[in-house]
């Protein structure tokens, strides 16, 4: 036989003293099922905004800026045009 000392007084919480051990079971599969859906509500949304953040990468890769300067450097007004038509069409997708 084995005794152990008493808790203090002070150390109990005497709300919980009313609930019991199935009780206690329940409400920690209910507490571990909410944080399992958290868990996956924000894995998935993470993997989503991921994979947004991949596909424009794809669409819009990081410019040579010099090479866009050689490229356009005589023709300004063809630049500024295939700007003005690639912003309506991305607009339009939007919409």
């Amino acid at each position: 036989m084995t005794l152990d000392p008493s808790s203090e007084p002070s150390d109990i919480i005497w709300e919980n003293r009313g609930y019991t051990e199935s009780e206690r079971y329940i409400k920690r599969f209910f507490s571990l099922i909410l944080i399992a859906l958290m868990l996956t509500v924000s894995a998935a949304l993470i993997y989503k905004c991921q994979y947004e953040n991949i596909k424009l990468n794809e669409k819009y890769p990081n410019a040579d800026c010099d090479a866009a300067e050689l490229k356009f450097e005589d023709d300004q007004e063809e630049w500024l045009r295939i700007s003005v038509r690639e912003y309506t069409m991305n607009k339009e997708l939007v919409e």
